[in-house]
C-alpha cells in the first residue's frame, strides 16, 4: 500500500511552538497526510506515539527533558515500524551521523521547502 491509497499518520515533535504549528499546517494541507499530534519534547512524543501509533515522527534534535536522539532510540524500540525523520536548524555531519546511528531514515533541515517534506513523506510505503 502506498500514500496514494492510505494516509501517512505523522507526529510532529518540536520545542518551538511556532515551527511546530507551521509544520502542522503545511503537512495537514496535503490530503494524503494526517497529523496525529504535535509534541513539545521527547517525553511528550513517547506518550503521543504510544497512543497514536504514527507512521512517521518528525523529531527535532534539540529539545528539553529528552532530546531527539534519545527519543528516536526509545521510539524505535517502542514502535519499530515507525519511521523517524530527524529535524534540525543545524546541518552538521555529526548530527546526520548521529541521526543515522539512532535509526532515523531521513534528516531534514528546518527551512526546507515544506512541500518537498510532504512529498518525501508521501513517497514512503504505508504499513497495512
Amino acid at each position: 500500500m502506498d500514500c496514494t491509497t492510505a494516509r501517512i499518520r505523522v507526529l510532529i515533535v518540536d520545542d518551538d511552538p511556532a515551527y511546530g504549528q507551521v509544520l502542522d499546517v503545511a503537512l495537514s494541507a496535503n490530503e494524503r497526510i494526517e497529523v496525529v499530534g504535535v509534541a513539545a519534547d521527547g517525553l511528550e512524543a513517547l506518550e503521543l506515539a504510544a497512543a497514536e501509533r504514527p507512521d512517521v515522527v518528525v523529531l527535532d534534535i534539540n529539545m528539553p527533558r529528552m532530546d531527539g536522539f534519545e527519543a528516536a532510540l526509545a521510539l524505535r524500540a517502542m514502535l519499530p515500524g515507525t519511521r523517524v525523520f530527524m529535524n534540525s536548524a543545524v546541518d552538521h555531519d555529526e548530527n546526520r551521523a548521529r541521526a543515522a546511528h539512532v535509526g532515523a531514515c531521513h534528516f531534514l533541515v528546518k527551512g526546507l521547502d515544506l512541500d518537498a517534506v510532504a512529498h518525501t513523506l508521501c513517497a514512503l510505503p504505508v504499513a497495512a
